[in-house]
């Protein structure tokens, strides 16, 4: 455990990691990968999901194996060269 990290940002790390709505947020990502390979602001911009929790499920999603990094470019959103994202060609068939 961090203990540098106030206590309420404890909580609210607790508190959303028993919430369905962790689930519903890669859910929503996936779904709006699915034939597309694009940087994490585009993600933001597409799904309406704030950057930071974007980043935070795409790293989720990519320790898992269900997404990859394929390569970088400019952000279509922020114009900063970032990495770029797939969902990794054998798990398409389950989306």
């Amino acid at each position: 455990m961090r203990t540098a990290v106030a206590s309420t940002s404890l909580n609210a790390y607790d508190a959303l990691r028993a919430s369905p709505k962790l689930a519903t947020q890669k859910r929503r990502i996936l779904d709006f990968l699915v034939g597309k390979v694009l940087t994490r602001g585009e993600i933001s911009e597409g799904t309406g999901i704030r950057l930071s929790s974007v980043c935070g499920r795409v790293q989720e999603l990519l320790d898992a194996g269900t997404i990859e990094v394929c390569g970088s470019r400019p952000c279509s959103i922020t114009n900063i060269t970032g990495q770029i994202v797939r969902i990794v060609p054998q798990q398409r068939r389950l989306f």
